[in-house]
């Protein structure tokens, strides 16, 4: 457009926020200084976490994620995209995770717990909102060796394993978690679910969020738990495959304790 500055057109990858050269990308001086205008905004979002993403082999020199990132940290969402890659099927949409992420931040819960992935996707931006918001814990309960292994790597690789606890596919759930808990995670197998929530409701505090998926429809037993029970307020969200975000109405028997925040309670 005469007189005005050039338009600039990203292309959009199966990891969404990062730019690449391509033909819709300025050539020369022109598209070099949007470059690097665009990485020094996207590093300025957590520059204490820069080599955390080079160390990871995923922001390759010349590529940044922008404002259209899920997390504030755009290493951790480079991260998130390979891990969406390798889980294949079994992964958290995108816009579920955005979500997850975006609940953890406006409600600044004192413990939030992750049951039942045998891929840490939605540990990552659980723990990553709790690291933004400064408090809290993240939780994830993992559902066998292998799934608690990965996911310890995972999170060690994004910098995260300060913000969260991975405890693996056995003992006592409720009696490990350090206070009361306000946001629960469900994933997994969905015939679990009943008995999960069973377990972990005398924890839970009034107004704690239950979040389930509903790719593969939700349990009978579950689904009269959080709606038709009256112990929950429950509304299904067409974010993803479908989500089912049930608000807990009444009073739990052990949620009054303070919470422990202690960052150093990763395992």
């Amino acid at each position: 457009m005469p007189g005005g500055a050039p338009k600039v057109r990203y292309h959009e990858w199966p990891c969404p926020g990062q730019f690449v050269e391509g033909p819709f990308a300025l050539r020369g001086r022109a598209g070099q200084g949007v470059a690097a205008r665009t990485a020094a905004r996207a590093w300025s979002f957590a520059p204490e976490h820069g080599p955390a993403g080079r160390r990871s082999g995923l922001l390759a020199p010349g590529t940044a994620a922008t404002q259209d990132c899920c997390l504030d940290d755009p290493a951790v969402e480079a991260l998130l995209c390979a891990l969406r890659a390798r889980a294949g099927a079994d992964a958290l949409p995108r816009d579920a995770g955005r979500l997850l992420y975006s609940l953890v931040r406006a409600r600044r819960p004192g413990v939030t717990v992750d049951y039942g992935g045998a891929w840490p996707d939605t540990a990552i931006p659980l723990a990553a909102a709790v690291r933004d918001n400064g408090t809290g814990l993240a939780v994830c309960w993992a559902p066998g060796r292998p799934a608690a292994s990965r996911a310890r790597a995972w999170l060690e690789r994004a910098g995260l394993a300060p913000w969260a606890r991975v405890l693996g596919p056995f003992g006592d759930l409720a009696a490990a978690l350090p206070g009361p808990l306000d946001l629960l995670v469900l994933r997994g197998r969905p015939a679990a679910w009943p008995s999960a929530l069973e377990l972990l409701e005398p924890v839970m505090r009034p107004g704690s969020q239950v979040v389930a998926s509903e790719r593969h429809g939700l349990p009978g037993a579950y689904a009269h738990q959080v709606r038709a029970s009256g112990r929950y307020l429950s509304l299904a969200l067409p974010i993803g495959d479908g989500l089912e975000v049930s608000s807990r109405l009444a009073g739990p028997s052990r949620a009054d304790g303070p919470t422990r925040t202690d960052p150093g309670m990763s395992s």
